[in-house]
């Protein structure tokens, strides 16, 4: 059993054991019954708290060839390999862990293939033991990633070929390795403990030294899966806390290049390193923490590699699926508000995309005027306001008071993913630059909103996240995709939603803590703006040019009206889709409307507009406060529109005619008799003006400072108060969602199964073709067979003997 004395062993074999006791005599057994006897075996214990050391003394009193390493303290199984591959002798090295085993032959023919090929490492194929019930897609999941590349690879190193192009992985107990290599490679290892991908460090060393590799198909390791950390389903924040430590791995390999000469080279390599020790890291907080440590565990986890990193990676990796991320994150208190100090200055942020062409950018530049202007009983400014937008200051933006101050973000359709990291850099130097307390979004359905949320909330400040309402809640529900049950979710992680009617107010505070319903500010007072002088027939449609907007029904409207009224003229006064323009400037020269319809395009002087309309014409599918129609009935002109009856101005219904959605038929016989009726006109604008009024006597400046003020109460979210109505609203909107996921799934696994029903049919087409082949080709050789043994066959063959002679003579030469 014993090599003879002073014979270098052919094979090191390092085992690094930390409390494998119950696994070490199979491993160690496995070992021991190597085929191959030129072997060398160290053990090295790390410190082990159960009988593993008894073992490993056992084992080296019964044969020589295995020698033990015993640390003191715990150092991880990275310092037992590296203090065992320094010890080791032997020309080629191998590695096994305490839990694992060695098929008999592995070591000679691993040693066989090495030779064989001459290059710095063997690559061999290992089996996978389920020894934690794992799922099969699981199991299949590790089969593939220590499958084995059988090709040779030559290069000036092997970290391209295993992490950009993934030929294969970085498992280190499923390789040989020249030993001289590895010996090398190991003393460049940092001391200290690295309980978590170590394996991952050690092999980028290892390959960063080696120039060839070679896989085999042999199988030559028994994995036994799922007897360590790795497998474990469910595991605490003590096991959490170990994993957490790969994060130190991507330090010390930047530390290991930093003077290397090729060193920018694979940058973009150590940055996939990182990543995929975080995802992983990630994966098993979602997957395997109980709720009750999630919390906990996310602090972990950010303590451990850092906001920012946790954001750019999930933003990057989870982009498109928003909706599951935020369920994660509902009721995970690191992202809750910091309540600011009793009679702090509040700076309040209004973050929107642009303040130009459109009812939203009104508001926004409109709010931050009025918190700016808002007092103390001293007179002292209550808020610092902060206008943040995506674009620099442009022509025709809506006027913004001196005392806002005005800053930019990344514009926000090109902050997709991986690109998030600079605008999520960009909030962050603006709260800290501007001492943000409280940021007011009004992007509510762009798919940035959900990351600018965790942004701002996971500032070390913890400012709050407001989100703005601009438009009817239900109207995400429309939306391709899950933005509707996303800000179900979103709702219950930021800090208040505010909405602009009762009907939005009573959905959003089913699941948000903190609500409140306040109306848009006018910037006209009613009183002062000129009754309209009600110019004969004309009419306004008045907003941005855009698909919900439905101006295009407007021009299919004025079809109908000017066959009653044939001087009627509309004027469409806005900007936007190109696309939806230069479709509506088609229609009217189909219709022949060129003399009834103008489009006005921009401006900011709609007054006289107004001034002159009998009417005006609102076509959209949904609104959420339509100042437009505050306009029109502040100048006393009445509104014509589709019915949005969630809007708290046609649930007054002063000043309004509704008719049913897409009933542009509908719409123009309400225009033809309104213009046809002078007297009505007077009457609906007069109610209408009369509404407006109140609306703008209403004190939102009021409602906004309690709004701010409640941001710093304590504010319990459950399930006392709400009411059955907000039951039904809550668990409606996410249980079908739930449906809806569950039928995508039960629709993929549909097609799947026909997939495979194809591809099995085809497979049998395919042996039913090469089994007439396989007889066609037997007939053809039964032909040929007879035919060689037939007569007619010989005399044929000699009479050409000669011919035959002479053509292979000169074929010779």
């Amino acid at each position: 059993m014993e090599s003879r004395v002073g014979t270098k062993p052919k094979v090191s074999i390092i085992i690094p054991v930390y409390n494998d006791s119950e696994y070490l005599c199979a491993a160690l057994e496995s070992v021991k019954r190597q085929t191959m006897k030129e072997i060398e075996v160290i053990c090295v214990d790390d410190a082990s708290e159960d009988n593993s050391r008894d073992i490993i003394k056992e084992y080296q009193e019964q044969d020589p060839r295995f020698k033990a390493i015993f640390h003191e303290t715990n150092l991880s199984a990275s310092e037992g390999r590296k203090n065992g591959v320094a010890a080791s002798t032997g020309k080629y090295i191998m590695f096994l862990d305490g839990d694992d085993e060695l098929y008999p032959d592995a070591c000679q023919a691993a040693y066989d293939a090495i030779e064989k090929y001459g290059t710095d490492m063997v690559h061999f194929n290992s089996t996978i033991v389920n020894c934690a019930n794992m799922t099969e897609a699981r199991i299949q999941m590790n089969v593939k990633h220590i499958k084995p590349y059988v090709r040779k690879i030559e290069a000036d190193n092997l970290i391209s070929a295993c992490w950009k192009e993934k030929k294969f992985a970085f498992t280190l107990w499923n390789k040989i390795y020249n030993g001289d290599i590895c010996r090398l490679a190991f003393s460049r290892i940092e001391p200290g403990a690295y309980p978590k991908a170590q394996d991952l460090y050690a092999f980028f060393v290892i390959a960063y030294y080696s120039r060839t590799y070679m896989g085999i198909d042999e199988t030559l390791y028994k994995y036994n899966f799922g007897l360590g950390i790795t497998g474990d389903d469910n595991i605490d924040l003590r096991k959490y806390s170990t994993l957490l430590t790969e994060s130190r791995i991507y330090g010390a390999l930047v530390r290991f290049m930093e003077n290397k000469p090729d060193n920018e080279e694979y940058e973009e390599i150590l940055e996939s390193v990182h990543e995929g020790l975080f995802n992983e890291c990630f994966v098993r907080w979602r997957d395997n923490l109980s709720k009750d440590l999630k919390n906990e565990g996310f602090e972990l986890l950010v303590g451990a590699f850092g906001f920012k990193t946790v954001l750019r990676y999930l933003s990057k990796k989870f982009w498109y699926n928003r909706t599951e991320m935020a369920k994660e994150f509902v009721g995970i208190p690191y992202f809750n508000y910091i309540k600011r100090e009793p009679g702090k200055q509040m700076t309040i942020a209004m973050y929107y995309r642009c303040i130009v062409n459109g009812g939203a950018q009104r508001v926004v530049s409109m709010l931050c005027n009025r918190w700016a202007d808002m007092v103390d009983e001293e007179g002292k400014p209550l808020y610092n306001v902060v206008l943040i937008t995506d674009e620099g200051s442009c022509e025709n933006e809506y006027e913004i008071s001196p005392l806002v101050k005005r800053r930019y973000l990344p514009r926000y359709e090109v902050s997709i993913s991986e690109k998030y990291k600079e605008r999520m850099e960009a909030w962050h130097n603006l709260i800290d630059e501007n001492d943000i307390d409280v940021v007011v979004s009004g992007m509510w359905v762009a798919p940035s909103n959900f990351w600018d949320m965790l942004c701002v909330k996971g500032h070390k400040s913890k400012p709050a996240f407001v989100i703005h309402s601009h438009s009817f809640c239900m109207v995400p529900y429309q939306f391709l995709g899950d933005t509707g049950q996303e800000l179900c979710y979103s709702y219950q992680i930021c800090d208040g939603v505010v909405v602009l009617s009762e009907c939005d107010h009573k959905f959003v505070s089913s699941f948000a803590k903190h609500s409140a319903w306040i109306c848009n500010p006018l910037e006209f007072s009613p009183l002062k703006m000129p009754t309209s002088s009600y110019e004969p027939n004309r009419l306004l449609w008045l907003g941005r040019i855009s698909e919900e907007k439905n101006p295009v029904d407007s021009i299919i409207m004025m079809k109908y009206v000017v066959k009653k009224v044939p001087d009627a003229k509309l004027y469409i006064v806005g900007d936007g889709n190109q696309q939806i323009i230069e479709r509506m400037k088609q229609l009217i020269t189909r219709l022949h409307l060129g003399n009834n319809v103008e489009l006005v395009g921009f401006t900011l002087d709609v007054q006289d507009y107004y001034s002159k309309s009998m009417a005006l014409i609102c076509t959209s599918k949904y609104e959420g406060w339509s100042l437009t129609l505050g306009e029109a009935m502040a100048h006393g002109v009445p509104v014509i529109t589709y019915d949005m009856p969630w809007l708290t101005f046609l649930q007054d219904g002063r000043g309004i005619v509704t008719v049913p959605q897409e009933r542009y038929d509908l719409l123009a016989r309400e225009v033809i008799s309104l213009l046809k009726n002078p007297n009505r006109i007077v009457k609906i604008g007069m109610e209408g003006k009369q509404q407006i009024i109140e609306v703008a006597n209403y004190d939102i400046e009021s409602d906004w400072k309690e709004f701010f003020a409640e941001l710093n109460k304590e504010k319990t979210y459950g399930h006392s108060g709400q009411t059955q109505t907000d039951i039904l609203l809550k668990y409606l909107s996410l249980y079908q969602y739930e449906g809806r996921k569950k039928r995508a799934a039960a629709e993929k696994k549909k097609g799947a199964e026909q997939e495979r029903r194809k591809f099995n049919a085809s497979q049998r087409i395919n042996n039913e073709k090469i089994k007439k082949l396989e007889n066609d080709n037997d007939s053809l050789n039964d032909v040929i067979y007879h035919l060689e043994h037939s007569v007619s066959f010989r005399v044929g063959r000699m009479i050409t003997w000669f011919p035959r002679m002479i053509r292979d003579m000169f074929v010779r030469r």
